[in-house]
């Protein structure tokens, strides 16, 4: 199987296929910025950033929904596999988010993590429809996932409205 095929094969639900998912988007990302290809964008998006902030509460709404709350169903799911296997995958997509976020806004730019933000948002929604499937057996996680689509549906909005539509208008 080729590599993109591969790529568009991708299963969200699959521990290993999202850490690597999540080192592809890292490296993607790093290398663009390396070699400059998002230079003029990242400093775009750092005026918008700059001339339009995200409200104070955001993170702190994002910290505790999007990850305090999936830890404590981790703990939950200790002995649980039929749970394990839902919120393990998401969490590594959102450390995948976490990680590639801080080191590359430390490298290159905090317009960069606009894009990064985007993207990885756009796999979480992807990987819980996916993860719906699996959670059939518990209204509890599926009550959980539900409420993380709807959280992670409102960042991606809010990143193409707020960020990256401004940039085509400036």
């Amino acid at each position: 199987m080729s590599f993109v095929k591969c790529l568009f094969n991708v299963s969200m639900k699959e521990n290993k296929s999202v850490a690597l998912l999540s080192l592809l988007l890292f490296l993607s990302f790093g290398l663009a910025g390396i070699f400059g290809i998002m230079t003029e964008t990242n400093n775009l998006l750092i005026t918008i950033i700059d001339e339009k902030p995200l409200p104070k509460p955001y993170f702190p709404v994002f910290f505790v929904v999007g990850l305090i709350i999936p830890v404590i169903f981790l703990l939950f799911a200790r002995n649980r596999s039929h749970l394990k296997i839902v919120i393990y995958p998401y969490l590594i997509l959102l450390a995948g988010q976490i990680l590639t976020e801080i080191s590359l806004v430390f490298l290159l730019g905090k317009g960069i993590g606009v894009l990064i933000g985007l993207v990885f948002s756009t796999a979480r929604l992807i990987q819980i429809k996916q993860l719906l499937f699996l959670a059939e057996r518990s209204k509890l996680m599926k009550l959980f996932l539900y409420m993380q689509f709807l959280l992670w549906i409102f960042n991606v909005v809010q990143i193409s409205l707020n960020r990256v539509y401004p940039l085509f208008y400036r």
